[in-house]
């Protein structure tokens, strides 16, 4: 009965092993030295023959606008088979990486929006990366197919999705900033009904001490394209203190022949500010008083003031006390 192939290679390789088991260290030693003097003269050989080899490059594509996608799936590579000696074949297949084939869509772009070209077209950029020597065969698969649709825009807002913490006394002195805040989104007229923002990946920071600046990745979602592809943020962060004045109590809104008399006529306002502002902090920059319609309403009784202006950047104002006995007094 026949052996098959397997079988035979079994057999082959057997015997060989058997063969080394049975020679001595010396001839051990001198039947690996022609081996590997053999193996090195094959491969000078292969090196200085003429053959060929299918090499597969990738396939860049250069940049489309936002407003032009493309609807079909793009080949992502192409086998090229070159004909040169073994050595340069070899370097070849090394660098094919790192000499891919760029292809410019809009270049190709036609007036229907369908593109066959065959990729012999870009022979001469193939043959860029190859030695004057090297002869292209064949190129597989022969022709590229584009499909073209033009988008609509729309500009909307994008959304930072962010879980943030500051350390202990320390404060947030104003809005988290984005730039771009809005960018223009590229999608079927159906597709953009329903988007009303652009969300960025998670952003997560901890234990933040001074003002923070990142840049984010936005989120892409199927069937979108954006005019930008992140967008740069600013935690404005500082450290606070706690700041406190003595302030007198005024009347809000009283006609003109009657004044507001309060006891205590002054009450102490306690507020957080961050630590580069605190040397500016005045008393005279705090309207602590009692509104005239509210005192009628409650003639006689305790009434609790109200902050009617204060500098912008202070945070958590607390009035002690909490109430003041107030009369309206005529001039």
């Amino acid at each position: 009965m026949k052996k098959s192939v397997w079988q035979q290679i079994k057999t082959v390789f057997s015997e060989f092993l058997r063969s080394l088991y049975q020679l001595r260290n010396g001839e051990l030693l001198t039947f690996l030295i022609f081996l590997v003097i053999a193996t090195f003269i094959w491969f000078l050989h292969s090196t200085q023959s003429v053959t060929q080899s299918t090499i597969t490059y990738p396939i860049h594509y250069k940049e489309i606008p936002g407003n032009i996608t493309v609807s079909n799936k793009l080949l992502q590579s192409v086998q090229v088979t070159v004909q040169d000696k073994g050595g340069r074949l070899y370097a070849y297949y090394l660098k094919r990486k790192k000499n891919p084939l760029e292809i410019d869509l809009m270049a190709l772009k036609s007036h229907n929006g369908i593109v066959s070209v065959p990729l012999s077209q870009f022979e001469s950029k193939l043959y860029t990366n190859l030695k004057p020597s090297s002869r292209i065969l064949r190129i597989q698969p022969d022709s590229l197919v584009v499909y073209y649709a033009t988008n609509e825009s729309k500009t909307v807002p994008v959304e930072l999705i962010s879980d943030i913490s500051l350390q202990t006394q320390h404060m947030m002195t104003g809005k988290i900033d984005i730039s771009p805040a809005m960018v223009n989104v590229y999608a079927p007229a159906e597709v953009l009904k329903s988007i009303n923002s652009i969300k960025t990946k998670p952003l997560k920071l901890e234990n933040l001490t001074d003002t923070t600046y990142t840049r984010v990745q936005l989120e892409p979602v199927d069937g979108l394209r954006y005019s930008h592809q992140e967008v740069d943020v600013r935690i404005p962060v500082e450290a606070f203190t706690e700041c406190s004045f003595e302030v007198p109590v005024q009347g809000i809104n009283f006609p003109e022949a009657y004044t507001l008399r309060s006891f205590p006529s002054k009450v102490n306002i306690s507020f957080l500010i961050q630590e580069s502002l605190y040397p500016q902090m005045r008393a005279e920059d705090f309207l602590i008083g009692v509104d005239y319609q509210e005192l009628r309403q409650h003639p006689g009784g305790l009434i609790k003031p109200h902050v009617y202006a204060s500098p912008q950047a202070v945070r958590r104002i607390i009035i002690k006390p909490q109430q003041v006995d107030c009369l309206i007094e005529e001039l």
